[in-house]
C-alpha cells in the first residue's frame, strides 16, 4: 500500500512538472523533498519505567509490520471482558480473552474474530485446538471470512524485556491453517498466567500486531 502511494505521488509530480513553467519547478522539488522526508522510516522509541510512574492505568505498546509501526494504547472502556483501547493518533483495537478481535486505523480492514474456544478454563494450561473465523471488509464493502483450524503448543520457557526489566515467561505458539494459508500467533504468559506479550495476525496481507504490556 505504501509503495503504491509513493509510485502514484511520483507520477503525479512528474505530470505536474511537465505541465508547469520553470518558475514552478522549485516548488515541485520542495513538495517532493517534503514527501520523501515524511516517508522515511522512523526509529522506534525505547520506553523507560520513569516515563509512566505518574500514570495509574494500563499502558500497552503496539508494533506492526504495517502502516502503524509503533504506538501506545490505553484502555478507554471495558464491558463483559471486552476491553477497548485507543492511541493518541486515533488507532483503536479491542481485546477479548487475550485475542485482538478487531482493529481500526491500522489499514487492515479487520472487523472481527470468532473463536469457538473463547473463555476456556485457565486450568487447560492454554493448550487446546480451536476453530477461528477472521472477518475483513473488502474494497467493495462486502465481508470476507477466513476460516482456520488452530492448535496451541508450548514452545519454551524464556524471558522478555519489559522496560529494561527481565520477565520470566512461557511462550505459547498457536499454529493456524487452512487450505490456502498458515500463520502463527504467539503468546507470552508468566507463571501467574498474566499475558505480557503477544504477536497476532490482524490482516489478510500477513500484517501482525505485537503487543507488550509496559504497565499493568
Amino acid at each position: 500500500m505504501e509503495i503504491a502511494k509513493l509510485i502514484f505521488m511520483m507520477f503525479l509530480l512528474l505530470f505536474l512538472a511537465a505541465c508547469s513553467k520553470n518558475k514552478d519547478l522549485n516548488k515541485l522539488e520542495s513538495i517532493t523533498k517534503l514527501y520523501m522526508e515524511n516517508n522515511k522510516p522512523k526509529a522506534l522509541k525505547t520506553f523507560k519505567k520513569e516515563m509512566f510512574k505518574d500514570l495509574n492505568y494500563q499502558i500497552i505498546e503496539v508494533k506492526t509490520n504495517g502502516v502503524a509501526k509503533q504506538l501506545l494504547i490505553l484502555p478507554i472502556s471495558s464491558r463483559n471482558n471486552y476491553i477497548n483501547y485507543i492511541s493518541g493518533q486515533g488507532q483503536s483495537l479491542t481485546i477479548y480473552d487475550d485475542y485482538i478481535i478487531r482493529t481500526n486505523g491500522f489499514n487492515t480492514n479487520f472487523i472481527s474474530l470468532e473463536n469457538n474456544k473463547f473463555n476456556i478454563s485457565k486450568e487447560s494450561s492454554y493448550l487446546y485446538d480451536s476453530k477461528k473465523i477472521y472477518s475483513f471488509v473488502t474494497p467493495l464493502y462486502s465481508i470476507k471470512k477466513l476460516h482456520f483450524n488452530c492448535n496451541r503448543r508450548v514452545n519454551k520457557s524464556t524471558t522478555i524485556m519489559v522496560m529494561q526489566k527481565e520477565v520470566k515467561v512461557k511462550l505459547i505458539e498457536e499454529v493456524c491453517s487452512n487450505s490456502d494459508k498458515e500463520f502463527i500467533n504467539l503468546f507470552w504468559y508468566d507463571n501467574q498466567g498474566y499475558l505480557w506479550k503477544t504477536r497476532q495476525l490482524i490482516s489478510q496481507e500477513n500484517i501482525f500486531a505485537e503487543t507488550l504490556v509496559l504497565k499493568k
